[in-house]
């Protein structure tokens, strides 16, 4: 597979969501694109690691001094979802155990962690998921307990990336003996080698450097806690919270390798005495391919600028984007696949997404309790409105006989019948609800004139 020449190699042309410093990352991560393909060539995971921080320099994104650029993040993990997936997986779990340490982490800690994993010097794992804890993260059972001068570990973590590379891991246990359960949940930094620890690597069908983590009565000095005690859980999801909209973009760069794939295919090769290209089911296949792809792209730069520019937590955003994005893609590749056979090798690059993304249909989930909410807020403000409108109409309604003897020979007078719409419309407060509110105001006035009419037919004698 060659670099992009049919389709766009990152996501920056999505609308305004961008600003000039992502388009010049862009430029870079474009330079480094045929560098990047090369490391498919079955480099060694450890190696490849290191790479990424010291030659490339991309682990700098991860623990920047202002915050996190969410869309730097989408521009590089589109490229290397397109160009070499295993390093955008890399990349991804360096990010997640670096910025715990980031968030909560002591000025020691930060520098015995943070600054070698930038360089690319150190590499980090993130420890959460469970036998029985994967997306109901709060069923976890790894266990701290206090011993003198240090924590005692025990539980098991597994299918956590960057186990077998990795120098350090953050990891997430239950403190005993905390009068409350749901927050007990503390976050430590585990060194490789520690007494106790043991690391067995997950064999699977995909090279991917994952494994498990056992700890039997592991010790770790209490400078190893991150963060306060029952502060885990907070520094856990807002992790993932910041990392999660950046998942779609490299399920993105995972479909446009599949499309630039099938689009150099169906160019080349002749059947029934004319390329593939000129056969209509192909162009369709091809066109619903490149649909999937753009809305994918343009739903994760959406939810990366509102995170970026409106802070805070983006749970449908978020969601829509990570949901359609992980699916489109798998779409994108099965529909590929059936135009060239040779497309059905990124099925493996998203199996291995997949093994740490949450699945549609949790983000199904997340949505509907999100939009739950927003709908019940919607209900309630639509209450009120209805209340208010009730409320005028009967105030308009006792005030019939007056509006009448307005009426002076049956001519209505224009424009109080325009101030009182004003009215309605101002004590409303709503202008979603003005088309709606219209409607009940002509309706009203027109059954107050058909009254009228009948009981006066000579005052409306030349009215029009």
């Amino acid at each position: 597979m060659s670099v992009a020449k049919h389709v766009a190699l990152s996501s920056v042309g999505c609308g305004p969501f961008f600003e000039p410093h992502h388009h010049e990352l862009a430029a870079h991560m474009t330079e480094l694109a045929p560098r990047l393909l090369a490391l498919n060539a079955g480099m060694e995971p450890r190696k490849l690691a290191e790479l990424l921080g010291q030659e490339f320099q991309l682990y700098r994104w991860l623990a920047p001094d202002d915050g996190i650029d969410v869309r730097a993040l989408v521009v590089i993990r589109d490229v290397l979802g397109f160009t070499c997936p295993v390093a955008d997986a890399i990349f991804a779990v360096q990010g997640l155990g670096t910025y715990p340490i980031v968030l909560a982490g002591t000025p020691q800690q930060r520098a015995r962690y943070v600054a070698p994993a930038v360089r690319g010097d150190r590499i980090a794992a993130f420890a959460l998921t469970e036998p029985e804890a994967g997306s109901d993260v709060g069923a976890l059972s790894t266990s701290a307990l206090r011993d003198g001068d240090a924590w005692l570990l025990d539980g098991e973590k597994w299918l956590i990336s960057n186990v077998p590379i990795a120098d350090h891991y953050v990891v997430f246990a239950r403190v005993q003996g905390e009068a409350d359960p749901k927050k007990s949940i503390t976050a430590f930094v585990v060194e490789k080698g520690t007494p106790g620890l043991e690391l067995a690597p997950q064999a699977l069908s995909i090279e991917h450097p994952i494994g498990s983590l056992k700890f039997t009565a592991c010790r770790v000095p209490l400078e190893a806690q991150l963060g306060a005690v029952g502060e885990g859980m907070k520094l856990a999801l807002a992790t993932l919270e910041t990392f999660r909209g950046s998942v779609g973009a490299a399920a993105n760069g995972m479909a446009a390798a599949a499309l630039e794939d099938a689009i150099a295919h169906v160019l080349t090769r002749v059947q029934f005495g004319k390329p593939l290209s000129e056969q209509q089911l192909v162009q369709a296949a091809i066109a619903d391919m490149a649909t999937d792809l753009d809305a994918g792209r343009l739903l994760v730069a959406r939810a990366a600028w509102v995170k970026d520019t409106r802070g805070g937590r983006t749970p449908t955003e978020v969601a829509m984007a990570k949901m359609y994005a992980t699916e489109g893609a798998q779409r994108v590749i099965d529909r590929g696949r059936g135009v060239e056979r040779a497309v059905g090798r990124h099925l493996i690059d998203r199996r291995v997404q997949r093994l740490g993304v949450r699945r549609p249909e949790r983000q199904r989930a997340r949505l509907r309790v999100e939009l739950h909410d927003h709908h019940a807020l919607r209900r309630m403000h639509g209450e009120l409105v209805d209340q208010r409108v009730r409320l005028f109409l009967g105030e308009h309604q006792a005030r019939a006989p007056a509006l009448d003897r307005r009426h002076r020979g049956g001519r209505v007078d224009h424009q109080q019948r325009m101030a009182r719409r004003r009215r309605l419309l101002v004590l409303v407060g709503a202008a979603g609800e003005a088309r709606d509110l219209r409607v009940a105001q002509r309706q009203h006035h027109e059954r107050h004139d058909r009254q009228l009419h009948e009981q006066r037919p000579d005052a409306f004698q030349g009215a029009e």
